[in-house]
């Protein structure tokens, strides 16, 4: 599971549709479907241009939709520090 750390207290209408949103695109992703992961993070980052999981997210999309990786299973591996 991953946590992010948005805000205290209640959340607004428009903090539950964002986190809808990027739970959609984030599930894509996971099951390997870059091209749609990437169209809605793309989305996503016009409303959030500074939001550092989108951008990271929205890198991967790119990368893995030029170069695939061969038995993917939704977990990111990092290459180098």
């Amino acid at each position: 599971k991953i946590y992010e750390l948005r805000a205290m207290g209640k959340t607004t209408r428009d903090e539950r549709d964002f986190l809808n949103e990027f739970e959609t695109a984030r599930r894509l992703y996971e099951d390997g479907n870059f091209s749609d992961a990437h169209t809605a993070f793309l989305a996503l980052q016009e409303q959030f241009p500074e939001d550092g999981p989108i951008n990271t997210l929205l890198q991967r999309c790119e990368d893995y939709s030029k170069n695939p990786p061969a038995d993917w299973d939704g977990i990111y591996r990092s290459t180098s520090k």
